[in-house]
């Protein structure tokens, strides 16, 4: 059975040879008679001739089928009917919980320069060494493959991968589409090379599909046009769907200021529409140089809490600060005004002042700021672009607010294995970053040790899920857990619990907090 794009292709082949003689032809023939008028006469009846022949042809040329016309049929059509009760229900399978499906579209939109290619990196690098998540769980390793247009392969994407440790033995990229001839090489298109992704998921067991940005790859069709997208994007998700490959494609926005985020999409709302779960990366309105990856939609599952992340020498690191900001307030390109600005740069020279002497009680340093003008919002805003450290002063003491003090360089942590109690004041670095006035908020480390109790088994992850620390910070909560007596000795990362009493549990490490606030040193209290 013959595709229709292709019978019509064969009618008007031979019609395109004639256009390309037609202007050289039809003038020859107006040369005629040429010393019989002037070069006006000649120039009209030359155009008169080549509209005649253009008319002649639209003439005998048939019409294109449409592009998502149906093939011709031999027979009657009939409905394919799948009853619902013959039918298997399944859970959605996500290689990052909530995230990123198994077998569907997702879309990463943004504005250009703020790190959806970084970010997808991430995501693939996680993927093939099976490394964890940033708010929960751990990957499968698996294979992925990449189709960039944005970056080069090897002095851009190669050594990004490496800076965040990628396994690039299961990492492929698409470099092309190559023909009969050994130079005859084009890009790879969604619209027509579909087939060959098919296989080339199969052939290296691929469970993810980078496309990077999806524009690029649409093989030529009006990105504007909602029926030229569909018929495009329509293919690709149900290719995921066949293969269990998640698809992640790369979109920007335009330049748009709608509250809603997914009208802000370049092009045809399609690419949104088709669209399983689409993220969004913006910058942080609050915090300078911090990105957000937030979620616009999400078909399958609860939309989950947005992650902040930033871009350095090792790439993509993701903090457990929380995103205060949503889809709507990220994407409607509204960034800080001048004068909001300036009010926070006053902020800033104002706390250092108040903090230059030493700690100061949150209550006292807001009252003052208070008084000179400035709003707790503000405050908290500058505390955060100067690093400020925020502790409890001793047992149920109140929260105080100090200038950051230069790092030890002799006490860095490189890694998970070299964070020890006697490297680490958890009562200080571990302090509830939540400001609060009547001193009763718990540190994490207090909520670690509820925590464990509750649920009767300690390990590093559960705390890296549960509280949102960092691996180090994990191990280190870990140790002075087990230095207190409410988690057991141990080598591995399960360690069991001592204790069945969470208050119990609290009480000690508050205990082992106080004699801090006297002796201004825990790591000899715990080594103690």
């Amino acid at each position: 059975m013959a595709d229709p794009l292709t019978e019509w292709a064969a009618q008007v082949a031979p019609l395109a040879l004639v256009e390309r003689k037609l202007h050289i032809a039809d003038k020859a023939e107006a040369m005629v008679g040429i010393l019989d008028g002037t070069l006006e006469d000649w120039l009209l009846r030359c155009e008169q001739a080549v509209e005649r022949e253009r008319a002649r042809l639209v003439v005998q040329t048939p019409d294109a089928p449409a592009p998502d016309a149906p093939p011709a049929e031999d027979g009657p059509r009939r409905l394919v009917l799948l009853p619902m009760d013959q039918v298997q229900p399944a859970a959605v399978e996500w290689l990052w919980q909530d995230r990123l499906p198994r077998g569907k579209l997702s879309v990463i939109a943004g504005d250009p320069g703020l790190g959806k290619s970084y970010l997808t990196l991430r995501i693939a690098a996680t993927i093939s060494s099976g490394g964890p998540w940033p708010d929960a769980g751990r990957a499968d390793a698996g294979s992925v493959l990449i189709v960039s247009a944005e970056d080069d392969y090897a002095d851009t994407i190669r050594p990004r991968l490496d800076r965040l440790g990628a396994d690039v033995s299961r990492i492929t990229a698409i470099d092309g589409v190559r023909g009969d001839g050994p130079e005859l090489l084009r890009p790879f298109s969604l619209r027509l090379d579909l087939d060959l992704l098919r296989e080339a998921i199969r052939e290296s067991g691929a469970v993810l599909v980078v496309i990077d940005p999806l524009n690029a790859f649409l093989g030529g069709i009006d990105s504007h046009k909602a029926a030229e997208v569909r018929a495009v994007l329509s293919p690709l998700a149900h290719l995921a769907g066949e293969t269990r490959a998640a698809v992640l494609a790369v979109h920007h926005l335009n330049k748009g200021s709608s509250s809603n985020a997914l009208y802000r999409a370049s092009g045809s709302l399609d690419f949104v529409a088709a669209a399983r779960i689409v993220h969004g990366v913006a910058a942080d309105p609050d915090i300078e140089g911090r990105r957000v990856f937030v979620p616009v939609k999400c078909n399958i599952a609860a939309l989950p809490a947005g992650i902040g992340f930033r871009i350095g020498e090792d790439g993509v690191q993701f903090d457990r600060l929380p995103v205060t900001v949503d889809a709507a307030s990220a994407f409607t390109s509204r960034a800080v005004d001048h004068e909001e600005r300036s009010e926070r740069e006053l902020a800033k020279e104002f706390i250092r002042g108040e903090l230059a002497d030493g700690p100061v009680p949150v209550r006292q340093l807001f009252q003052a700021a208070k008084d000179n003008g400035f709003t707790q919002m503000t405050m908290r805003r500058a505390g955060q672009d100067l690093g400020v450290e925020k502790r409890k002063e001793g047992y149920q003491g109140a929260w105080q607010w100090s200038l950051p003090e230069a790092p030890d360089s002799s006490k860095v942590i490189k890694d998970a294995k070299d964070a020890h109690v006697s490297d680490v004041n958890t009562f200080g670095i571990f302090g509830d970053p939540v400001i609060t006035f009547d001193g009763a908020e718990p540190t994490v480390v207090e909520q670690a040790a509820r925590l464990v109790v509750e649920i009767g088994a300690a390990s590093p992850p559960l705390l890296q899920t549960r509280l949102g620390l960092y691996e180090a910070e994990a191990c280190a909560v870990i140790d002075t857990l087990t230095a207190a007596g409410i988690v057991a000795p141990g080598n591995g990362d399960a360690r069991s619990v001592l204790l069945d009493d969470p208050d119990e549990a609290a009480a000690r490490i508050a205990g082992l907090s106080a004699p801090q606030a006297e002796s201004g040193d825990a790591s000899e209290t715990l080594d103690a």
